[in-house]
């Protein structure tokens, strides 16, 4: 199972899901749904400005968790 660990990089850097969204130029629903871990599809152009914003790399974002099934 893939997961986003951008809620717990958020609460580490005191940052709010509507600051990224401004800072980054995307929806504020993308952000929540991304930092809840509800999305099912990564465009990579979200990827790329969360990771712009924060100024971290991809593998920092997304966490593979082993013997965990993705639900379909």
């Amino acid at each position: 199972m893939i997961v986003c660990r951008l809620a717990d990089m958020l609460n580490q850097r005191g940052m709010s899901r509507r600051e990224l969204a401004r800072r980054s130029g995307l929806n504020i629903n993308t952000v929540c749904k991304l930092a809840n871990n509800a999305n099912t599809l990564l465009h990579l152009g979200v990827l790329e400005a969360v990771c712009r914003v924060l100024g971290v790399q991809p593998g920092e974002v997304l966490q593979h968790v082993p013997g965990n099934k993705a639900s379909t």
